[in-house]
């Protein structure tokens, strides 16, 4: 990467953003000038200026992540959405079957999960799964309608030792 960059090797800094550490305010938007101009004139990228910014990295938000002070966290947008993908995968009117749903909830969790896990956030994921159990246990009661069948399905559930045959 730095020798596709040597211009930044030439003005002090190692890669632009580390520019503020050693300048002003001024030569961070100089040098996203020129990073910009680089990008549209040597490899023909388009730069979008209404999302390119020189800020404090405490309130930017990238690619659904965010940092608190030294802490690398996921955004309260990325976790809403996440809540919001959740609540509308466990609905009690969806009309689909249990293992389509549980399919369905493991791989969007599984997939979330793998991308937010490199974060530095780990207090709320225990109320995270205390969460999800309680709305999966939801879509079974839903399921199970009346309660002479929920006292079936519990009692089968508890004979053997997990799952119910239905």
């Amino acid at each position: 990467m730095l020798r596709q960059q040597p211009p930044y090797r030439n003005r002090g800094t190692l890669f632009k953003e580390y520019a503020h550490l050693r300048r002003g305010q001024g030569a961070t938007r100089r040098m996203l000038q020129y990073g910009a101009n680089l990008l549209a004139r040597r490899l023909k990228l388009p730069v979008n200026e209404h999302k390119s910014k020189v800020a404090a990295i405490d309130p930017c938000v990238f690619l659904g992540f965010t940092f608190r002070g030294t802490k690398l966290r996921w955004s309260p947008r990325a976790f809403e959405d996440f809540k919001h993908r959740v609540w509308e995968l466990t609905g009690r009117s969806w009309g689909v079957s249990m293992p389509h749903r549980l399919a369905k909830l493991a791989q969007y969790v599984r997939g979330w999960m793998g991308y937010f896990g490199i974060s530095q956030y780990y207090q709320p994921v225990p109320e995270l799964d205390e969460w999800l159990r309680r709305r999966v246990r939801m879509c079974y009661w839903k399921q199970w309608r009346r309660p002479r069948y929920r006292r079936c399905a519990v009692c089968w559930r508890w004979a053997w030792g997990g799952a119910a045959p239905f």
